[in-house]
């Protein structure tokens, strides 16, 4: 953070609910007993600025304080340089970039484990990679339009489309034949996703099997 200030970049970062904040003419606290009081979906601006630590020595610069408690409870806590009253709809931006980061990583196609350091090496690996990350999704949404994502208990769903995509991605190119993939290819790159009446992503879970007796792209490509 101080080398973000210091170099006069904007900033919005989460915060730990033990995390202590000061605020003038309170003593330092941790932001858990500061949001105590909201209740799931409410919001809290702290009005004055704040600084982050619990004695004089070891306080971070001023920044703004922002939070919200989310439906599971827990609590969202944020620090920024900027306006307070717009960190939660930019915060909300910086997630679908961390989703899609863990995509690229340990979810999926796990970037982490490249041994290149060339920049221009790199960009080209992440724009590959960003188009993998493309076409795996789009593989899920064509997935779940023929069966529908099951959802669990806690509301959410078993699986998201990446990672449905990706499994659907695995199931192919382990039971399909070349013939098969290149149809699946020829269709997944095409600015369509399959038909209701296309069984392009149909499997039997048990034997691995693809069913591409339907799909009218494929009696094309043989």
């Amino acid at each position: 953070m101080a080398y973000l200030q210091r170099e006069k970049i904007a900033f919005i970062l989460r915060l730990r609910e033990n995390q202590h904040g000061l605020r003038a003419g309170y003593a330092a606290m941790p932001i858990s007993v500061i949001a105590q009081h909201l209740k799931v979906g409410d919001k809290m601006i702290v009005k004055s600025s704040c600084w982050l630590g619990r004695d004089n020595n070891t306080l971070s610069a001023s920044v703004r304080l922002v939070m919200m408690r989310l439906a599971s409870g827990e609590l969202l806590a944020l620090a920024c340089s900027g306006r307070a009253r717009h960190a939660l709809a930019r915060y909300r931006q910086r997630w679908t970039i961390e989703t899609m980061f863990g995509n690229l990583k340990t979810k999926g196609f796990a970037l982490e484990a490249t041994h290149l350091t060339d920049p221009n090496k790199l960009c080209t690996l992440l724009a590959l990679l960003a188009f993998a990350v493309t076409l795996t999704v789009k593989t899920g949404v064509a997935r779940a339009r023929l069966h529908a994502i099951p959802i669990k208990t806690h509301g959410r769903p078993a699986w998201s489309l990446f990672a449905l995509g990706l499994h659907t991605f695995r199931k192919i190119f382990v039971a399909a034949s070349p013939d098969q993939i290149i149809a699946f290819l020829v269709q997944l790159l095409s600015s369509k996703l399959p038909s209701s009446h296309c069984s392009l992503c149909t499997f039997d879970d048990e034997s691995s099997t693809v069913d591409y007796v339907n799909c009218a792209q494929y009696r094309r490509v043989k």
